[in-house]
């Protein structure tokens, strides 16, 4: 079940979000998801919060889309883009497609961590054959609602490794950490690249 604290949230702090986070230069790491994606493929942005992420797929001449729980965002982030963003929450999205490439930065860290094993669980039927899916988490923070609200799921990358042990047809291809590119120092983020296997 969406958590709609988180949604409300986002919904109304959606200006003071995007002005935040547009600006953040993450074009290592969409590089390092995008020499995996089959050229010219289609991707989705799953919780597309600024539209930043879609602009840069868009210019690396990638077919994208996006979803966010938050009606604003998916309107700011559409203004951005210039790609429509449907409002539906992760749960909730059931795709009549399959995608070359899946970005979910900081978006899959909002669910329960039995949500996330259920996404984990579906991801074979959400991408095309050899799609990889890139996914970023908080690590080294308490699971529950921060100061502002939001619920978070913290998550190590022994967590993903079983998460991934427990999918049908998944592997991880690449891991790395980082520092939080906000200048936040009480976490650090796990990023992972999974490719669906024959």
């Amino acid at each position: 079940m969406a958590d709609s604290l988180t949604t409300v949230y986002y919904d109304q702090s959606a200006e003071e979000y995007f002005n935040r986070t547009v600006e953040v230069d993450m074009s290592t790491t969409c590089n390092r998801f995008l020499q995996h994606v089959k050229p010219g493929g289609r991707i989705i942005d799953i919780g597309a919060g600024s539209g930043r992420d879609i602009k840069c797929f868009l210019n690396a001449g990638f077919v994208v889309e996006g979803i966010d729980a938050s009606l604003e965002l998916c309107q700011l982030a559409a203004k951005y883009s210039g790609v429509s963003v449907q409002c539906i929450s992760i749960e909730d999205w059931r795709p009549s497609i399959q995608y070359d490439g899946l970005w979910a930065n900081a978006s899959l860290l909002h669910l329960s961590l039995d949500d996330i094993e259920e996404f984990f669980r579906r991801l074979h039927l959400i991408l095309a054959e050899n799609g990889v899916a890139y996914m970023s988490f908080k690590t080294g923070i308490a699971t529950g609602r921060d100061e502002i609200g939001r619920y978070f799921t913290d998550v190590s990358m022994e967590t993903v490794q079983q998460m991934v042990a427990k999918s049908i047809a998944i592997s991880l291809i690449d891991s790395w950490i980082t520092n939080d590119k906000l200048n936040r120092n009480d976490f650090q983020w796990i990023n992972v690249i999974l490719r669906k296997t024959q």
